[in-house]
């Protein structure tokens, strides 16, 4: 009885390291769909639902379901934008 465990113990270390191992390694980078970088307006329609109470002081927080990487944020909090401005 004692073989047998000593074999599953054995057995599962092996296996596990394999597992290890495989995953471990860098990870090809997959290229889903490319385009041609345009200049325009953004034409996309921000939906939400919810209740809108007004409140002294209150700041409003906008969030987008987007991927990327921000490169550089000209603003910050409670900086006043003008319209066109990046």
């Amino acid at each position: 009885m004692k073989k047998y465990i000593l074999l599953a113990v054995i057995l599962g270390v092996v296996v596990g390291i394999f597992l290890w191992r495989s995953n471990s390694g860098p990870q090809e980078i997959r290229i889903l769909k490319t385009g041609k970088v345009e200049r325009g307006e953004v034409k996309k329609v921000l939906e939400a639902t919810g209740i809108v109470k007004a409140q002294v002081g209150a700041q409003v927080k906008i969030g987008a379901q987007a991927t990327g990487v921000l490169l550089n944020v000209p603003v910050k909090v409670g900086d006043p934008v003008k319209a066109g401005q990046l």
